[in-house]
């Protein structure tokens, strides 16, 4: 009987460092994402032209131009202050585990240059 306590205790264990290990990548694949878009969205600062982002993004996943679209997406990131006439969203997945983020960047059209540019997580 002794035997059996001592397999179930080392499976046990085994278990749990492999769920502790599960949670340790997670965590370092959320802040190795997060430095990674920190520095992609420094490279997008205001007064950058648009095609600057699209060069490193691709074309917007997503095109907001409509007044009252617009504050609901602001409203629901919680962002008030940010004023610009249009929203492009690009979806940002970067390795083959990691996690889907969003990238917006806030635009002039006229001038096609960027107001705004941070990152989410979807």
């Amino acid at each position: 009987m002794k035997r059996f306590f001592k397999i179930v205790g080392a499976l046990v264990l085994v278990a749990v460092l492999c769920m502790a290990a599960l949670v340790g990548y997670v965590e370092y694949s959320r802040r190795r994402d997060g430095r990674d878009l920190d520095a992609l969205v420094a490279a997008l600062p205001p007064g950058t032209p648009f095609s600057a982002a699209t060069e490193r993004l691709g074309p917007p996943t997503n095109v907001i131009v409509d007044p009252g679209e617009l504050s609901a997406y602001l409203s629901y990131w919680g962002k008030k202050d940010i004023s610009g006439p249009k929203l492009n969203l690009f979806a940002y997945h970067h390795r083959p585990m990691g996690a889907f983020y969003w990238v917006l960047v806030f635009t002039d059209v006229e001038s096609r240059t960027i107001q705004h540019a941070e990152w989410n997580g979807m």
